[in-house]
């Protein structure tokens, strides 16, 4: 279930008598490989490839001995043609934009909040191919009295590579915009998580901004001409830029 370009989430009914399960995937007619040995009933494959179809199937470690594996159950990521493009703007009004892998999260007055409860949800693929630099911007603040265990983080990742963080807060902030700016590349994802303890612990955010970075023009100066030319001097003249620093 929730397949995007590049993740999706696997889902079995758990066994009673299980320890773990031990989880393989391939595409589609290649060689198995290990993913996880898992106590829980869902786990979430992240770094797949765009329109490829894979295959998992799982198998119930017990005390002494392991079941076969199951069937092979397939999937086929989504295709890069469904890209958003930017100007991409998220006014935290619904999570039509994200996929929720984990966590409830709440809609009030207009922005998302996340209360006791762990959330772990990715935004759509978004095309910044056509900007050179790309800025994003979150606004969020938390409420109550975070403690260590708790925390609040935007990561970014380029063209389907590592995660970057973004922002990582594990103490109370109050409302702020964070910004990062001077993003390139093709394709830009969004993931967000976050881990509140109790209902008077919250995070809200207002909205996420995804956009071209404006850049200031220098531009030469112009009209130039000499005058004043005599044996050891010369005046040098041009008009200047309204911008210019110098």
């Amino acid at each position: 279930s929730s397949i995007t370009q590049t993740s999706a989430q696997m889902n079995w009914k758990a066994v009673r008598s299980t320890n773990e399960n031990d989880i393989q995937r391939r595409q589609n007619g290649g060689s198995w490989s290990n993913v996880s040995n898992q106590k829980g009933t869902s786990y979430i494959l992240n770094n797949l490839t765009t329109n490829t179809t894979y295959q998992w199937r799982i198998r119930s470690s017990c005390s002494n001995t392991n079941s076969s594996y199951s069937s092979n159950v397939s999937f086929t990521t989504t295709s890069t043609s469904n890209n958003a493009s930017i100007p991409w703007i998220d006014n935290a009004n619904n999570t039509s934009k994200w996929t929720v892998f984990n966590g409830t999260v709440d809609i009030s007055l207009g922005r998302f909040e996340i209360s006791n409860s762990t959330v772990v949800m990715e935004s759509e693929i978004i095309d910044i191919s056509s900007a050179s630099n790309v800025q994003i911007q979150i606004r969020a603040e938390s409420d109550g009295n975070m403690e260590s265990s708790e925390y609040f983080r935007l990561e970014y990742k380029v063209n389907n590579g590592s995660w970057q963080n973004f922002v990582d807060k594990t103490d109370e902030f109050p409302l702020q915009t964070f910004t990062e700016t001077g993003v390139s590349g093709n394709s830009l994802q969004l993931r967000m998580e976050s881990q509140t303890n109790r209902n008077n612990e919250e995070y809200f955010v207002d909205w996420v901004r995804v956009e071209a970075q404006s850049t200031s023009s220098c531009n030469s100066p112009s009209n130039l001409s000499t005058s004043n030319i005599n044996q050891t001097s010369a005046r040098l003249n041009w008009n200047t830029v309204s911008n210019a620093d110098s």
